[in-house]
């Protein structure tokens, strides 16, 4: 393959993943109710996210809502990072006090 043809063909593969970004950046910000250029500004570092959208993306992932906001709140503000760390301490504290499932955690009720 000429070096020719192995640019054009580089570049059109990295056109084509452009495109694929830009559409998924497109549904993700569909699926969270605002527009694309938001969430491009979170990868930029031109914004940071609010704690309500990072419960979003957490939820959308499957993950643990308050622990993934609180370690993404401590990257993104050394200011507010001690209250979020007594936050998730005192919350693990109570659900591994309480053997009664957190609503989060679902029931445990069987009909």
């Amino acid at each position: 393959m000429s070096k020719k043809v192995q640019r054009q063909y580089s570049a059109e593969l990295k056109a084509s993943a452009v495109k694929m970004v830009i559409e998924e950046l497109k549904t993700l910000a569909e699926e969270m109710n605002m527009h694309k250029n938001r969430i491009g500004d979170w990868i930029a570092g031109r914004r940071k996210p609010e704690a309500a959208e990072i419960a979003i993306l957490a939820e959308m992932a499957g993950m643990p809502i308050l622990e993934t906001v609180a370690a993404v709140e401590m990257e993104l503000n050394d200011k507010y990072k001690d209250i979020w760390k007594r936050a998730v301490t005192e919350w693990r504290a109570q659900r591994d006090s309480n053997p009664r499932p957190l609503p989060s955690e679902g029931s445990t009720l069987s009909i």
